[in-house]
């Protein structure tokens, strides 16, 4: 077969002859199960160690099935029971040497893939020190190379710009495009290039210039049929403002000190998908911030997988180790990213309340309380691991109550009207905080005043006394379309 064949008479003299010849010159080995001293499965584990793309093929005697088993369990290309034939020994060893030289280049191309992966996180980087105290991030990539990126770049006096995008895809394309964007950002920024004006130009790099001709011809050398969802945020301390552009991303959660949040409105299609006349920003004071959260969908649709509210994971992510983070996302749909920017930074952040949950309900959802009630569960169990203890069935019963009387009262049973549910945790207070907002006419009267006359109250307002009875603190505002209330998380 015109192979140079090197021998030995045993698993010493073999890894000797081996390693003299260096393991990456050799093309398949093949070894008998047993020879003197040690057996051809001692020597397969020896090359597996050191080389796992080299084929072996283990030679057996007729009838053991179990050395079989072990040998291809333990990593043998393949296996030949005496006696062998020239031609079963030739097929074997061509397909050995042939999967070697296989195996070897995706090997190549897997450590090709992982530089490729290592200078894209020279991108992904927070080139703002002094605001790394007040920043929370967590990146689980799919695979080795991806198109999540996170960047954080200083762009003036006291202003800092927040990037997190998405590509489509999880290959070296994707990384490709995740960063030429964030390189091309950098550059035309320092040169004072407003940021809509590079969002334009990267959308219509994308829906232009890297995409095929529409007549299907092959007249272009250089094609990225590709999509980026980007969330930008640029904070200015000196003017008290945030700015905030997002293409596609889930919109971001802006928080406020009392653990309230909501989302952003104005929301474009991801770059690359349609053209854009000009990208309109959404500017917010700082004075009221606690700060705001941005994911990519990754995270969403791993909350959904795991049946629990976002922010729940989001908590449990930002304020977990590695180790636990690990246990916790073990096999990820899509790249996972949520980073956290703490604008308050005047607060500790642990006496601050932190969201986890935060839903919309339409008014007929009212049927569907059981299973609103078994999220609520899900997400609390998760976020807070034991910390609630029992207390946790006090702060189910008095969510149920309070968002049946919204979606039933305030909502009128209607598809069309919609209440909020909001439950934040301040772990340095030991206590639950939970706000439901509804779109109702309201009520005057005082809620303390009604309880203390329990036997002349109506159907309608009993779940308001039992939610009074529990809570260390309870309120309503808005007129009666706003009820907020506090839980100690143990006695």
């Amino acid at each position: 077969m015109d192979f140079h064949v090197l021998s030995a008479t045993g698993v010493d003299e073999a890894q000797a002859i081996i390693l003299k010849k260096g393991i990456l010159q050799i093309d398949c080995v093949l070894t008998d199960f047993r020879m003197p001293v040690k057996s051809g499965l001692d020597l397969l584990d020896w090359v597996m160690r050191k080389d796992s793309s080299l084929s072996t093929i283990i030679v057996t005697a007729e009838g053991e099935k179990n050395l079989v088993r072990d040998s291809l369990r333990s990593g043998a290309s393949d296996y030949l029971e005496k006696p062998v034939s020239r031609q079963v020994l030739g097929g074997a060893i061509s397909r050995g040497v042939e999967r070697t030289i296989r195996n070897r280049q995706l090997l190549a191309t897997d450590q090709e893939v992982g530089a490729v992966g290592r200078m894209d996180q020279i991108f992904q980087a927070v080139r703002a020190p002094e605001i790394l105290p007040y920043f929370k991030c967590y990146y689980r990539p799919l695979y080795k190379v991806g198109g999540d990126f996170i960047n954080v770049l200083p762009i003036g006096d006291e202003r800092y710009l927040f990037l997190a995008g998405d590509v489509s895809g999880h290959d070296v394309r994707a990384a490709f495009v995740s960063a030429y964007f964030q390189g091309m950002m950098r550059g035309l920024l320092e040169h004072n290039t407003s940021l809509q004006d590079v969002l334009q130009l990267f959308n219509r790099i994308l829906g232009k210039e890297w995409v095929p001709d529409e007549d299907g011809s092959e007249s272009s050398d250089f094609r990225v049929q590709s999509s980026l969802a980007i969330c930008a945020a640029v904070v200015e301390y000196k003017s008290r403002k945030v700015h905030m552009i997002n293409c596609g991303i889930p919109p971001p959660w802006i928080s406020y000190r009392d653990g309230s949040c909501r989302r952003m409105t104005r929301n474009y299609s991801p770059l690359g998908w349609f053209p854009v006349e000009a990208f309109g920003i959404e500017s917010l004071s700082l004075d009221d911030l606690a700060g705001f959260y941005i994911c990519t969908d990754g995270l969403t649709d791993y909350a959904d997988y795991l049946r629990i509210d976002p922010f729940s994971l989001i908590y449990k992510l930002l304020s977990s180790s590695d180790e636990v983070c690990n246990r916790i996302v073990t096999q990820p749909p899509d790249d996972i990213l949520v980073m956290h920017y703490q604008v308050d930074q005047d607060s500790d952040l642990e006496n601050l309340y932190q969201p986890l949950i935060f839903e919309h309900y339409s008014g007929d959802e009212f049927k569907d309380i059981d299973r609103l009630q078994g999220i609520w569960r899900r997400s609390l169990q998760f976020a807070l691991s034991e910390e609630l203890g029992d207390k946790i069935y006090d702060v189910l019963l008095c969510c149920r109550e309070a968002v049946l009387n919204a979606l039933v009262y305030g909502c009128d049973k209607s598809p069309e009207k919609t209440c909020t549910i909001q439950v934040t945790v301040s772990q340095k207070l030991g206590r639950i905080g939970v706000r439901i907002d509804d779109p109702g006419h309201g009520h005057g009267f005082d809620i303390t005043e009604r309880v203390e006359k329990m036997k002349a109250l109506d159907g309608s307002h009993l779940g308001l006394a039992i939610i009074d009875n529990l809570c260390d603190k309870c309120s309503i505002e808005n007129d009666g379309t706003s009820l907020i209330f506090e839980l100690a998380m143990n006695n």
